[in-house]
């Protein structure tokens, strides 16, 4: 497995099929701090995503649109390349 931030979208390589759990904002949730203070370096959050906005999923097989929460949950995915992005709605 790999994986690449590019903005507000991340990209994921997947060699196998696989269940992956996304992290979310564990600074607002756990520790209940305004903001992620990086210079804590306790609990780096490199992409998290937000339990009530839509994300989609683009990848091998049909594209799939997800709650945040689902994705903390885990979404089983399958090998191939992916790209996760939050859902505009237009």
């Amino acid at each position: 497995m790999g994986a690449v931030r590019q903005g507000d979208h991340l990209l994921l390589a997947l060699n196998r099929d696989a269940t992956i759990r996304f992290d979310f904002a564990r600074h607002r949730r756990v520790l209940n701090l305004a903001a992620n203070y990086v210079r804590l370096n306790e609990f780096p959050e490199w992409f998290t995503v937000d339990e009530n906005k839509l994300y989609r999923l683009t990848g091998p097989g049909p594209e799939q649109v997800r709650l945040g929460s689902e994705l903390i949950e885990g979404v089983p995915l399958a090998a191939g390349i992916w790209e996760v992005g939050r859902s505009y709605q237009k």
